[in-house]
């Protein structure tokens, strides 16, 4: 499971939709919008951490009542 999210850009405040799973630590992304020189900087793995809390709630929705 893939999960994206929509943050806004520090420069522009353009909405950037952003895979959980690339917000990790050293990670850059930069903003859409042509003439925005904006950077989105992650720090920390917190990401990462929602991204593998996610896989395994999806895993265990899947399973879910197959008991």
């Amino acid at each position: 499971m893939n999960i994206t999210t929509e943050i806004k850009c520090p420069g522009c405040e353009t909405e950037i939709k952003v895979e959980i799973s690339k917000m990790f630590s050293g990670n850059t992304i930069d903003c859409p919008k042509p003439d925005c020189n904006s950077k989105l900087e992650f720090e920390g793995d917190d990401g990462r951490d929602m991204q593998d809390a996610l896989d395994g709630l999806s895993k265990t929705l899947k399973n879910f009542g197959k008991k």
